[in-house]
């Protein structure tokens, strides 16, 4: 991708790719569960007439409080602040909250959890291929 994006290109967050083999396997799958249900980043990205507000690549979440306004005593902010920041501290943002995409592939690894677990891990991190021998008395 490219580094020197424009403002008005979408924000997108690179894949994350979670491997290993047999027991590393195991923890690779649990990683990923992690990172799935407690990684967030949180952007405030301002908004203006033009700008693009929406992240590609990543599920994003929209909560009910995605547009607030920062304001401050105007005095006070330009002492403490200075001129610009005190400017761009009364810009209305929007709230985005993003997740990385995921992959994980598994060598020689055994079966982690139980139904729930399956249930759930399929739910969050459905980019998932495990590699197996056909035969092995561990996997």
């Amino acid at each position: 991708s490219n580094r020197n994006s424009s403002p008005g290109e979408p924000l997108t967050l690179p894949k994350i790719y979670l491997t290993g083999h047999s027991l590393g396997g195991c923890l690779a799958q649990i990683l990923a569960l992690d990172l799935a249900s407690n990684c967030e980043i949180n952007i405030h990205q301002p908004i203006s007439e033009g700008t693009i507000v929406e992240g590609l690549g990543v599920p994003a979440c929209t909560s009910k409080d995605s547009f607030s306004v920062h304001s401050m005593d105007e005095e006070a902010s330009r002492i403490w602040l200075g001129e610009s920041l005190a400017q761009s501290r009364n810009t209305p943002t929007k709230l985005m909250r993003l997740r990385p995409a995921l992959a994980v592939y598994t060598y020689g690894q055994p079966r982690v959890g139980n139904l729930a677990f399956k249930t759930v891990y399929k739910s969050r991190v459905p980019h998932t291929f495990r590699v197996i021998t056909e035969g092995d008395a561990i996997t």
